[in-house]
């Protein structure tokens, strides 16, 4: 890899800005209009199914990819990149292989509900045509070239959006979510491989593979705790609630986790490779890594208040009593992602700079220690509004073990953390409390268009709030691009 300058980590972003806002907004967009046709079990058995997915999928190119992006080009040869799509290719149909045979009838029989064995098997057919493009798109993440991703993700969201919205209104139910899911993952293959014009030999090395294996299990062995730890959200209310109960929780991540976790893939995707190749400056990853904190407080504070705020008339308003249930999780995951922005990605840090072992541990812990005990007590104790609390208490104890983890690496303090969410937090508690009164002097029944303009209001409030407490705070009203540039202003 070329080096790292401070234009490529800004065109990165760029590009990945673009991708997050085009491809979320419209995979958003399309779940809002499949609530419109399919009911709460629906998204509950497609979100069962997911996750049950999800622990065999993650690992099925066993951290290779991120092997090759760690390295520099000058230990990576041909034969690591060709064993590397050759390993992926039978490793994924491996995967396939065990979803069908084994995971989709344990989900079935765990969740007593035999069309989640089906959506399984269908739901992970992708395995076998995927391999095709991995490579290809290692090589542009590890060269820093997101157009070409970006272009790859505008298309498939079309396609797979198309694909999904038309079978609801043909009453295919839960199908819809499949016939999403497999479109776009075909759409993106025949994007990369134009973009990338490498192809593999017809060569394989173990001798290069167990190379990349070494760090890749670690990665893999992370992502997998990562996941689990994301999916173990519907696996537990599966478990201990009803179908019903997961459709809810699923959709109340529409409007909340599944808005900042794509901006958290979009920094790691930037990061990992940048990090990597500035690994010995940690000065600067410290500069990179409270920018990012305080440019996604930016805008998650504010969207997750305005969230919490116009959950119970929004959802109501627009799907009626369908779907009530969902008001106070969405209020509580609104909260959750809050917690969640200000911590930023350490685990990036840990695994860009080489401890990769560390980051396992940090994950473990988040996991098995915080995490599963939390939700379980929530969950079997107070229903689904017991869990979706127990969410946001678990979160808050992670971010504390976070920065613990992380702190002495980059020479990290809590009040350099606290000054990086002060300008948001300030303007954000500015707008709730000009929301807070309006609201209550509203009618009862509240048209859309009067959200709307509350809404507008409130962003106004929002911003003015933002330059006030900016000049208060930081010393300075100069506009945030201008300020971003700056803070991580690097050699070029």
């Amino acid at each position: 890899m070329s080096g790292i300058t401070k234009k490529k980590i800004v065109t990165g972003l760029g590009w990945n800005a673009a991708t997050l806002v085009v491809t979320q907004g419209s995979q958003m967009l399309v779940k809002l209009v499949l609530a419109a046709y399919l009911l709460p079990e629906h998204f509950g058995v497609m979100g069962m199914a997911i996750a049950a997915c999800a622990l065999v999928t993650v690992c099925a190119d066993m951290g290779i990819g991120a092997a090759l992006i760690q390295r520099n080009d000058q230990s990576l040869t041909p034969k690591h990149w060709n064993s590397a799509y050759w390993f992926n290719l039978a490793f994924s149909w491996i995967a396939f292989a065990v979803l069908a045979l084994v995971v989709a009838p344990l989900a079935g029989m765990t969740f007593k509900e035999s069309l989640v064995s089906d959506v399984v098997i269908a739901n992970s057919a992708s395995l076998l045509w995927l391999p095709l493009s991995y490579v290809h798109r290692i090589r542009l993440q590890k060269s820093m070239r997101f157009k070409p991703l970006f272009t790859g993700g505008v298309f498939s969201c079309i396609a797979g959006g198309a694909v999904g919205i038309w079978m609801a209104m043909k009453g295919y139910g839960v199908w819809s979510f499949v016939g999403q899911g497999l479109a776009a993952s075909l759409v993106q293959i025949p994007v990369y491989r134009t973009a990338v014009k490498w192809r593999p030999a017809n060569t394989f090395s173990m001798k290069e593979t167990r190379e990349l294996m070494s760090f890749g299990l670690y990665d893999a062995a992370i992502r997998l705790v990562g996941y689990a730890f994301s999916h173990l959200n519907v696996v537990i209310v599966g478990l201990l609630l009803t179908p019903a109960a997961v459709g809810f929780f699923t959709f109340a991540q529409i409007f909340t986790v599944s808005v900042i976790n794509p901006i958290n893939r979009l920094l790691r995707g930037v990061f990992f490779p940048a990090f990597s190749g500035i690994q010995s400056d940690r000065p600067r990853i410290k500069r990179y890594h409270l920018a990012q904190i305080k440019y996604v407080c930016l805008i998650i504070f504010p969207f997750a208040t305005g969230v919490f705020l116009f959950a119970r008339v929004f959802l109501t308003a627009v799907w009626g009593d369908k779907w009530a249930d969902a008001v106070f999780p969405v209020q509580m995951l609104s909260l959750f992602i809050i917690v969640l922005a200000a911590g930023g990605t350490p685990a990036v840090i840990l695994k860009s700079i080489g401890h990769i072992r560390k980051t396992l541990l940090l994950q473990c812990i988040r996991f098995f220690v915080i995490k599963i005990p939390f939700a379980v007590a929530g969950g079997y104790l107070f229903d689904l509004s017991g869990f979706v609390v127990a969410l946001v208490v678990s979160q808050v104890v992670t971010w504390i073990v976070d920065y613990a983890f992380v702190a002495r690496h980059i020479d990290l303090r809590i009040a350099d953390m606290l000054r990086a969410v002060s300008v948001p937090a300030v303007a954000s508690l500015t707008m709730v409390a000009a929301l807070f009164g309006v609201l209550g002097s509203l009618p009862a029944e509240k048209p859309l268009w009067m959200l709307a303009i509350v809404a507008s209001g409130g962003m106004a409030v929002y911003a003015l709030a933002l330059l006030a407490a900016s000049r208060v705070i930081d010393g300075s009203a100069t506009s945030l691009l201008s300020e971003m540039k700056r803070s991580i202003a690097g050699e070029e």
